[in-house]
């Protein structure tokens, strides 16, 4: 073999051996590139499923906070009102506050109304043994006797997480001791999580 061709042949392999160097390289600040992406993706998406569950937390605690503050609710708790539940759960204030669970308990803690409202055909039922059991569970925490206590976040439900809010159920003073306590949940399949990308 000539000089020429030994110097051909050599010159060759080493920028055979460059090339194999280079795409090695090129591959693995490729593949840390992607998952540094990758990543800041996912730490985005958090964020957005973090931001929607707490503003959602956020307004059923305004909601609920609203209508446990409610003149026509108080005398409701204290047999002073029957006609409450019939002419304010109904199906359009339901379908305006998008709401799955109302529960009413007394100070006591003993349920004096519970439903479960259903959607898809529209009905509002009675809680079923299940979710009684799980309102059992988290008694502690949703069962309230001050006037300035409130509880809020995620259960697990038979049917899958709800938010749940609950507060003292007051006069529109609030000045009156507490008449029991109002429990309100939305199921997380019904918010806008699912819609996140």
């Amino acid at each position: 073999m000539s000089i020429r061709a030994k110097t051909l042949f050599l010159l060759g392999g080493i920028l055979g051996v460059l090339l194999i160097i280079l795409s090695l390289s090129v591959s693995s600040m490729l593949l840390a590139h992607l998952r540094r992406t990758e990543e800041q993706r996912a730490r985005v998406r958090i964020q957005d499923v973090r931001y929607t569950l707490e503003n959602d937390i956020s307004w059923l605690n305004r909601l609920t906070r609203n209508w446990s503050a409610w003149d026509d609710l108080y005398a409701y708790m204290q047999g002073k009102n029957p006609t409450f539940l019939t002419a304010n759960l109904n199906s359009a204030t339901i379908s305006y506050l998008n709401i799955d669970l109302f529960v009413l308990e007394d100070t006591a803690g003993k349920l004096v109304d519970a439903y479960i409202i259903n959607t898809k055909p529209w009905q509002i039922i009675p809680l079923n043994a299940g979710m009684q059991a799980t309102l059992k569970h988290y008694h502690d925490q949703v069962h309230l006797t001050k006037k300035t206590q409130s509880a809020s976040g995620v259960i697990s439900t038979p049917n899958g997480a709800m938010i749940i809010s609950a507060y003292p159920i007051l006069d529109t003073s609030m000045r009156k001791s507490p008449s029991g306590t109002l429990i309100v949940g939305r199921y997380l399949d019904g918010l806008p999580i699912k819609k996140l990308p």
